[in-house]
Order: structure tokens, then sequence, then C-alpha cells
């Protein structure tokens, strides 16, 4: 389940795959070929990509600057940095957020539990599927 109190309801295309147009989602990714992919997998939806942000310091600061997205894709670790604060400051926005990392998740705070992720290497189709995956379904 996402920790949100908002839900984001995607548009349906013919084979269910949610279409993301009008939906601006975070990328918080320090691997150049998982960010790429990410971006392209979303942008073939429809969403169009914050970032990819390379750093925790260059998320806080694009979200300080009062421009927030739908959603968010980020992983754990970003160049040794761990995403926490980021991961809180979108939560108090109520925006879903999902961990894609190859981080041992057994290892995270407890405060972090509930957020969804895949695993790399993950199917970004399915990790998109997982996190904007209307209620209803």
């Amino acid at each position: 389940m996402l920790h949100s109190p908002r839900a984001l309801e995607p548009d349906l295309d013919p084979d269910t795959r949610p279409v993301l147009k009008r939906r601006r989602v975070l990328v918080v990714e320090d691997d150049y070929l998982q960010a790429e992919d990410l971006t392209l997998a979303l942008e073939d939806r429809g969403a169009t990509v914050m970032g990819p942000i390379a750093s925790v310091e260059g998320a806080l600061s694009l979200l300080d600057s009062g421009e927030l997205p739908d959603a968010a894709l980020l992983d754990v670790d970003i160049d040794g940095t761990l995403v926490f604060a980021v991961v809180d400051r979108l939560r108090e926005h109520g925006i879903p957020v999902m961990f894609v990392t190859g981080y041992d998740l057994g290892s995270l705070p407890q405060a972090y539990a509930d957020v969804p992720h895949c695993e790399k290497p993950c199917a970004v189709d399915l990790c998109l599927d997982t996190l904007f995956r209307p209620a209803h379904a």
C-alpha cells in the first residue's frame, strides 16, 4: 500500500497499463542506466519526469523550490547518502513514493518499512504498475 492520503488515479490504456499523462514524477537515482530506463518508461507512458536527480541535496532543492511531483521513484542510497530526508519531505505533502533499489530492505529503518519497492535489477514496467495501480484495481 502506498503511504499517501492522496490517491494517484492514472488514466488506463486498453491493456490496463497506467497512462501517466499530466503526471509529474520525480526520479532520484545516481545510476545513469537505471535513471535512463526509468525516465524512458515514464515518458513512454506520458509522464513528465522531474530529473533524474543524482543527489539528495538536488532533490531537496527542487522540492524547496515549490515544484512538487505527483509521485516519486527513489533509490535508497544516492552516492553514499540515504534518501530518507527526501521521503520525509514527500510524505509531508502526501506524495506517493517507491524505492527502486538494490539496497537490503531488511536493514531500512522501521519508519520506511511501508514504502513499496522494486529491487534492482528491476522490470521497470512492474515498478510503474505497482506504484500507479488504481485503488479500485
